[in-house]
């Protein structure tokens, strides 16, 4: 008998457990899910409430004509993209999502020992790497293959953060496509099976 089939809630996709950043990619020709994701590094605590969706919704313009029916929709695409920021402010953190430089040898005659001194605001801090936000029951992720990841340090009343917006650029191969989700634990050095 035909009718309607009733739709009952199956899958949801609720907060924020972690995001990995994955290795850089060398070439996305011929990347593959299995070869991007091969290894990555967590963006750590990630300051309270601050991860969230900054996408850009679909967009619809309609063209009407002169008595304001309308001739045809021209619809223009939304955009994939979280925002999200780091309270990690090591030496690795700066140089790799602020382009920072590490500085060495450093004296001065009214400070005493100076160490792990890193400059910063250099260049544009901007870096392309494969980005998965997991739920907030680490079983499902929001994957970007190719994320454009763009930061800057933020003070929010006396914490400091690095402060990154990651965008979803096009990708479109066989097992790669520009926002991806699914079902899948990250395993962590602890967890992996010993060598």
């Amino acid at each position: 008998m035909a009718g309607i089939k009733k739709q009952a809630m199956s899958t949801v996709f609720v907060g924020q457990s972690d995001l990995v950043i994955f290795d850089e990619v060398e070439d996305y020709k011929t990347a593959t899910f299995t070869k991007i994701t091969a290894a990555g590094e967590s963006a750590g605590q990630v300051s309270g409430d601050s991860s969230e969706w900054v996408g850009e919704d679909a967009e619809v313009d309609n063209w009407k004509d002169e008595q304001g029916k309308l001739i045809t929709s021209i619809v223009k695409d939304g955009t994939a993209a979280v925002k999200f920021n780091m309270a990690d402010l090591s030496v690795d953190n700066i140089v790799k999502f602020l382009k920072g430089v590490k500085l060495e040898g450093l004296t001065s005659t009214v400070l005493q020992n100076i160490k792990n001194a890193v400059g910063f605001h250099i260049d544009l801090p901007v870096i392309t790497r494969p980005l998965g936000w997991f739920n907030d029951e680490a079983n499902r992720a929001l994957f970007f293959p190719k994320a454009k990841i763009v930061s800057s340090i933020g003070c929010d009343g006396k914490k400091f953060t690095i402060n990154s917006t990651a965008t979803a650029e096009y990708i479109n191969l066989p097992t790669l496509k520009t926002a991806m989700m699914f079902d899948a634990k990250p395993t962590y050095e602890s967890d992996a099976p010993a060598a």
